[in-house]
């Protein structure tokens, strides 16, 4: 118990979204509120690397999203991976 409640409070979930136009947006919790990311622009992308969402800018800086596939639910880490990958 001592371990799961930790854990479980730190199941941060983004909620990815995918517009008509083809862009990508991941909302989730932030410290006040909520808290978005994205969407993309030409020349912006999101990657699945290692566990974790990483969003490249254009100029090719990079920055990973709190989210890990070890503590997010099976089925939202696998929309996640199917929004990015274009298969959504």
């Amino acid at each position: 118990m001592l371990i799961a409640g930790p854990l479980h409070l730190r199941r941060h979930t983004f909620e990815p979204v995918r517009y008509s136009d083809g862009r990508i947006a991941f909302s989730g919790p932030g410290w006040f509120g909520s808290r978005e990311v994205g969407p993309t622009r030409p020349g912006e992308r999101f990657l699945v690397e290692g566990g974790r969402i990483v969003f490249e800018s254009a100029d090719g800086g990079r920055r990973r999203l709190p989210v890990h596939r070890w503590l997010t639910r099976s089925e939202d880490w696998k929309k996640a991976v199917r929004i990015i990958e274009g298969d959504d």
